[in-house]
Parts: C-alpha cells; sequence; structure tokens
C-alpha cells in the first residue's frame, strides 16, 4: 500500500483547494448565503488499464471452449530434488553402506544375568508368598487320605490284596454302594454296615435312606481309592449320589465282603458336636477336623497349652481343643502340621479321633482338653 500511495503523488496534479472565509452572519444571511460551486478538474491516473473489449470482442461469434483455455502455466519448482545418483556419493560413505553399528556384547550378557536372576528370586520367595496367604478350611473329603502306612520292608503291605484284586474291587465296592443306597429299613441296612449290631442305636437315630429310585447303580464315573489306617485297609468312593448330593464312603474288607465304615463316612463320635458344648458331659471320643488355633483364656494360656481348632464333618461347629505343651498328645497334633521333608507343603487341616476331657477348672462349655490321639484319619484300625 505504501508503493501504490508514493506512485500516486508523483503522477497527480496538485489540487486547487478553494479557500472561504467563514464570518458571523445572521440567520436571514444564513438563508441567502450560497456555497459557490467549485468546479474539481478531473484526476488522470497515469496507469495502464486493460480494456476487456481489446482482449474480448462481444460482436464476434460465440465459440467453444476448448482445453487450450484451461491450461495452466507451467511453473518450475523452487526447490530442485538432490542428485542421489552413485557417482556424486563419495568413496567414505559408500563404503559404510549396509553396515550395522557395533556394538559391544557385553550388555547382553549382563541383561541375560539380571533377567535369570529375577526368576530364581521368584521361585525362592514363592514358598514364602505361599504361606502368607490366609489359611481357608478345606472340607473334609479334600483331607480324608492316608496319612500313615505302616508296612515296612519286611512286612506285608496292608493294601496288598486291593492292589493284586483292583477290578474285584471296584466292583466290590459299587455293589455294596448301590445296595447301601436302595436300603429302606434299618433291617436291610445293618448287614452292609461295619459292627452294625454295634451301632444299631446310632444308626436308628442318625441313619436316613438314601431313596434311590429304582434301577439306579453306583455311577461309572467315580472317584475310588485305597489307604491304610495302621494294619486296616480300607477303600473309599467319592461322587454324586441318586439325590444329587455329594458323597465320600468309606469301606473295608472283612470276612471277605466289602462293608460300609458308616462312622468313618459320616465322621460320628461318642456325642454330637451339640452335646459337646453340654458343661456337665465329662468326656467324649470325636472325629474331628483338627487344625492349628491361637485362642487362649485364663484356663487355658499360652504359655501351657497348644490351641486346636475341632471342626465337625458339615464344617457347621466347632469348639476349642488344648493340648498340654510337652505331652505326647501335643507333639503327635503339632507333628500333622510341621512341613513334609520331600514336599514342603503346610498342612491347615487334618481328620483325627480324639479323646476329649473337661479337667480344666474356669474353661467354657466350648474349651476341651485333649487327652488322647487315637489316630490319624477317621477309620478306626
Amino acid at each position: 500500500m505504501s508503493g501504490d500511495s508514493e506512485f500516486l503523488e508523483r503522477n497527480l496534479p496538485p489540487k486547487k483547494l478553494a479557500v472561504q472565509p467563514r464570518l458571523f452572519r445572521g440567520p436571514k444571511e444564513e438563508e441567502e448565503a450560497v456555497e459557490p460551486e467549485v468546479e474539481e478538474e478531473p484526476v488522470q491516473l497515469l496507469v495502464p488499464v486493460t480494456r476487456l473489449e481489446a482482449k474480448f470482442d462481444s460482436s464476434a461469434a460465440p465459440r467453444e471452449l476448448s482445453e487450450d483455455d484451461f491450461a495452466v502455466e507451467h511453473v518450475e519448482p523452487v526447490f530442485q530434488p538432490l542428485d542421489n545418483s552413485i557417482e556424486n556419493i563419495s568413496p567414505e560413505v559408500a563404503g559404510e553402506w549396509g553396515k550395522a553399528a557395533k556394538r559391544s556384547n557385553v550388555w547382553m550378557f549382563w541383561t541375560g544375568l539380571g533377567a535369570l536372576a529375577a526368576i530364581v528370586g521368584g521361585l525362592a520367595i514363592q514358598p514364602w508368598l505361599w504361606d502368607q496367604r490366609p489359611g481357608e478350611q478345606r472340607s473334609f473329603f479334600e483331607h480324608f487320605r492316608v496319612l500313615e502306612e505302616t508296612a515296612t520292608e519286611t512286612s506285608e503291605s496292608p493294601t496288598r490284596y486291593f492292589e493284586e484284586n483292583a477290578d474285584l474291587v471296584a466292583r466290590e465296592l459299587s455293589e455294596t454302594l448301590t445296595r447301601y443306597a436302595h436300603a429302606k429299613t434299618l433291617a436291610e441296612v445293618l448287614p452292609l454296615v461295619r459292627d452294625g449290631e454295634r451301632l444299631r442305636l446310632k444308626l436308628m437315630e442318625f441313619w436316613r435312606p438314601w431313596n434311590a429310585p429304582p434301577g439306579w447303580t453306583a455311577p461309572v464315573q467315580v472317584a475310588m481309592g485305597y489307604g491304610s489306617s495302621g494294619e486296616r485297609p480300607y477303600a473309599f468312593m467319592k461322587g454324586t449320589g441318586p439325590n444329587f448330593e455329594p458323597f465320600h464312603m468309606v469301606f473295608v474288607r472283612e470276612d471277605n465282603r466289602m462293608l460300609v465304615d458308616w462312622e468313618a463316612s459320616e465322621g460320628i463320635g461318642s456325642n454330637t458336636f451339640e452335646e459337646l458344648k453340654n458343661p456337665d458331659l465329662p468326656d467324649a471320643i470325636m472325629r474331628v477336623i483338627v487344625s492349628p488355633a491361637v485362642y487362649y483364656s485364663a484356663a487355658f494360656p499360652e504359655r501351657k497349652y497348644r490351641s486346636f481348632q475341632l471342626v465337625s464333618r458339615d464344617e457347621l461347629d466347632y469348639v476349642w481343643g488344648y493340648a498340654e505343651i510337652g505331652t505326647p498328645v501335643e507333639e503327635q497334633l503339632s507333628a500333622l502340621f510341621r512341613p513334609g521333608v520331600i514336599l514342603d507343603e503346610k498342612v491347615t487341616a487334618e481328620p483325627v479321633r480324639v479323646r476329649l476331657s473337661r479337667r480344666q477348672e474356669g474353661a467354657m462349655p466350648n474349651q476341651w482338653v485333649i487327652l488322647d490321639l487315637l489316630h490319624k484319619g477317621w477309620v478306626a484300625p
């Protein structure tokens, strides 16, 4: 814009201005006063102007537009591409083509060593992390397994018959379980139960028929196994019964017959857990799931006793048991929960059969003294 202004100032002629006096006049004189007209001289711009008539003749006949009318004038680019031909590359640069930068292998060695150290450290602390998990109470079925084999190199294995006659044992287990499931009266179930006559009163009070429908048989896909409690071999079956409830039945073989160990299957003791809460009950023999505990009282101080929780088979009831430190029963119970030598696995609960007594004054009704550990597992030897 500054360039245009200078151009106009150089080419325009000087403009004549009319100077008129501004005198005071009255109202009448204002009406009569007429401004003199000043003729302005035309301004001639010394700028070349292109007339459209010179380029387009309006009187000429119309014509069709061609591609030439729309042609765009080619403009050379301001920046030209570099010439990267091989002739223009110096020998020093050309000699470095295709070569990777040289790096030391030391960093690879230390990286691998660090990864190896991390893996070894993770494996080393894994058992510690496992022990830090809150201990959960497992079911009886998860812990019912043989805890002690009495066979030695010079004695015969108690489970030898089961090992050498696996097919026959499996057939006997299925037949006995099927008959047990179809038993509807006490007379029908007594011949199928170990020590049935001794347990007649208990069976009358606690046994309930399975009410299996006609034609029901023991399922083929059922877990089977065997073990021993002392010199007593036993077998077990675990699955779902005709009432769609899980079962875990234990069997012993006596007089060439496979019998149901009803006490071990149902976790039956001399008393119920409800009766254990009666302060007038002096002693009891119970099948329980035992686990270490930290519950103490004035009657059972920590400096003198080891505390245990005694849980029922259905895990709905429990009482507290205490073994005096230094006694054989305390050593036996504590040994159940020490990590193994080969497998460093910490056991949290075990099925056992114990003798309980109220020999401590000031104890609460649900606190018992553990006198004896009769055997591990629930099968009586």
